[in-house]
């Protein structure tokens, strides 16, 4: 869980710093005879101040994703620093999901 969101609540703006745009592609060639037993979900989360979207595709033994992440406020106000919070939750448990294989 992102340490700038740990307190429930807030009464004055989170300083978060200047936008910034990360973005993440990976390709997963995948070993003869594996079978992949897990993949991540594709995912969307969107708030007024952020966006983070990941693609996954297991096609032709290989496993691609595509993730990014974009920041756009430099700070989050009180009123909408609970679904910030939300947001940010949720990335770390989507980007805490792993791929999984099994060699045959």
């Amino acid at each position: 869980f992102s340490p700038s969101f740990k307190l429930p609540t807030r009464r004055y703006p989170l300083i978060r710093g200047v936008p910034e745009y990360v973005d993440l592609n990976l390709i997963y060639r995948l070993p003869k005879r594996s079978k992949v037993i897990t993949l991540p979900e594709s995912a969307r989360i969107e708030t007024a101040c952020s966006t983070f979207k990941r693609e996954v595709s297991n096609t032709r033994g290989e496993i691609r994703l595509e993730a990014s992440l974009t920041r756009r406020c430099e700070r989050i106000t009180p009123e909408n620093y609970e679904e910030q919070r939300r947001a940010a939750k949720r990335t770390d448990e989507l980007n805490a999901e792993a791929i999984v294989l099994r060699l045959k």
